[in-house]
């Protein structure tokens, strides 16, 4: 969330960076600097998606098949033997 406001006291600003606000631009704008920051937070929430998206899985690890029917633990993997615990028929 970015404000823009004409409220532009320091106390305000605090406010709203509290709220939760990742930027805060006071009025009077320069259409420039607005753009500029706003490429910055996208680009910035666009590494912050990739690095969760990396710290969820390894090099090691295969990627899970996106579709896997983890409802009843009878009928996973229709019964056969966990994969990744031998003996086990979660």
């Amino acid at each position: 969330m970015v404000f823009l406001t004409a409220l532009g006291r320091i106390e305000q600003e605090v406010k709203g960076l509290e709220m939760g606000a990742i930027d805060y631009i006071a009025k009077p704008i320069n259409p420039e600097i607005v753009k500029m920051r706003v490429r910055n937070h996208l680009e910035l929430k666009r590494h912050r998606d990739t690095l969760k998206t990396l710290s969820l899985r390894d090099g090691l690890t295969p990627a899970l098949p996106t579709a896997v029917p983890w409802t009843s633990s009878s009928t996973r993997n229709g019964g056969a033997p966990c994969v990744t615990r031998p003996g086990c028929r979660c």
